[in-house]
C-alpha cells in the first residue's frame, strides 16, 4: 500500500467518527490494510528488541517489614512506575510462610 492509499483509508475510517468499534459494528470481515504491518517491519522490530540492552525494572520486596527498606522499596516502585509504567516484583512471599 502506498502513502496516498494509506492516508485515504485512515481518513475514511476517521471520517466515520466510529473508529474500530464502528468497523466491527458495520460487520467487516477483513482487517483493513492500514492495521496490518508488513512482515519485514515486524522482523526489523524483533531484531531491534533482541539487541536491546533495556531491562525491565526489578523491585525486591525482601525486608519490606523494615522501615528503612520499605521506604527504599516505595521509592523504587515509584521510579519504575513513572519511568516505565511497569516493573517486576521478586521475593513477594516470605519463605517462612511455607515452613
Amino acid at each position: 500500500m502506498d502513502y496516498e492509499e494509506g492516508w485515504a483509508e485512515i481518513k475514511a475510517i476517521d471520517d466515520t467518527k466510529a473508529g474500530v468499534k464502528g468497523l466491527i459494528d458495520a460487520g467487516i470481515v477483513e482487517i483493513p490494510r492500514i492495521f496490518i504491518r508488513p512482515p519485514h517491519e515486524l522482523a526489523e522490530e524483533l531484531n531491534m528488541c533482541k539487541s536491546s540492552t533495556l531491562q525491565v525494572p526489578v523491585v525486591d520486596l525482601s525486608g519490606v517489614e523494615l522501615e528503612d527498606r520499605r521506604k527504599k522499596i516505595v521509592d523504587e516502585i515509584r521510579e519504575a512506575s513513572e519511568k516505565w509504567g511497569f516493573f517486576q516484583l521478586v521475593n513477594l512471599v516470605n519463605v517462612f510462610v511455607f515452613v
